[in-house]
Formats: C-alpha cells, sequence, structure tokens
C-alpha cells in the first residue's frame, strides 16, 4: 500500500505541472484584438510591424491581466514567442506624461533625502538610439554580454521597455528599430 501511494505522488508530480500549464493563462492576441486594445490605450503604444516579424511569432498580453477591452489600458506588457513557443522577449509600455517618481538623496553623512521628481529613466548602460530617441541597454550580468540584456527609451512621450534573455543586443536594437 506504500509502494501505490509513493507511486502515486510521484506520477502526481511529473504530470501536474504540465496540466496545470499546459494552456497559456494569458491572451493570444489577434489583429482584432489589437486593434481593440490600440483603442484602449492612454498613451501612444508602438509594435514591430507585424511583416518584419519572422513567420510563426507569436505575441500574448501579460499585463493587464485579465485583460478587459472595455477599460482604459494605463500600461501594457507583451510577450513574444517563436514559432516553437520559446519565449523572446517582453515589450513593456506606458505614458511618461505627468509620471512622476520618488528620488533620494545623500549628503554623503547618512542623512537622506526623498522628493517628487518628473519621470526619467535610468542613464546606466550603453547609450544607444532607437527611432532616433537616446536609450540605454545593460546586458545581463552572467551572459557575458552575449544573449541579451535590458533595452529601455521614450518615444513619442511613451516609456518602452524591452528585455531579453536569448536574443542579442543587436537583435534587440533591430526589433525596437521597427517599432511603429
Amino acid at each position: 500500500m506504500m509502494k501505490i501511494k509513493f507511486l502515486f505522488i510521484i506520477v502526481l508530480a511529473i504530470y501536474l505541472p504540465g496540466l496545470a500549464f499546459a494552456e497559456s493563462k494569458y491572451h493570444k492576441l489577434d489583429s482584432r484584438t489589437l486593434t481593440k486594445i490600440k483603442k484602449q490605450v492612454t498613451f501612444k503604444m508602438l509594435l514591430p510591424q507585424e511583416q518584419s516579424l519572422p513567420r510563426g511569432w507569436t505575441v500574448e498580453v501579460k499585463n493587464p491581466f485579465p485583460l478587459d477591452i472595455n477599460k482604459p489600458i494605463r500600461k501594457i506588457r507583451l510577450h513574444y514567442f517563436d514559432k516553437n513557443e520559446h519565449y523572446l522577449f517582453g515589450l513593456e509600455q506606458y505614458s511618461v506624461k505627468g509620471r512622476k517618481v520618488i528620488r533620494e538623496d545623500t549628503n554623503g553623512q547618512n542623512s537622506r533625502r526623498s522628493y517628487l521628481d518628473d519621470f526619467g529613466p535610468s542613464t546606466n548602460g550603453i547609450k544607444v538610439f532607437v527611432n532616433n530617441c537616446e536609450g540605454r541597454f545593460v546586458h545581463w550580468a552572467l551572459t557575458n554580454g552575449e544573449k541579451g540584456g535590458f533595452l529601455w527609451w521614450i518615444q513619442d512621450d511613451t516609456y518602452i521597455e524591452m528585455e531579453s534573455l536569448t536574443i542579442s543586443e543587436t537583435e534587440m536594437l533591430r526589433i525596437a528599430n521597427l517599432l511603429k
């Protein structure tokens, strides 16, 4: 009896995760849904032109989740997958108009001052240009600069951030320059 319980637990441990993730819980996009989303965002949403991406790539909405295309969308995160459903990159966007951030200053004497400031992305990383807009790229530390990283810039009052673990800086910049 003990062996049967043990075997049952092993079988559940192997198959249950596969059943739980067999179907994506996020919304795969088709052109009709994408058109509706573009009408609901509160900023200029930039996307790669469909014909510029390799055949078979898919995109899904990660955030907002669940997707409600009847409400204004203030921030969106899209995930792109290749034809084999392997994650390639994420693309997050939101408006910078009127956006504020809390910054901190130190005076070198163990005291800090917090203040509200206009939004501005980090200036860390390699300076790059995307669609004639200054941005930054930071490589993942563990990949020795071979694959992936973070890329961000502001275009048409929209903050865009792309991240990937699998595609190169050159490929990320190529895709970013296709956003219209």
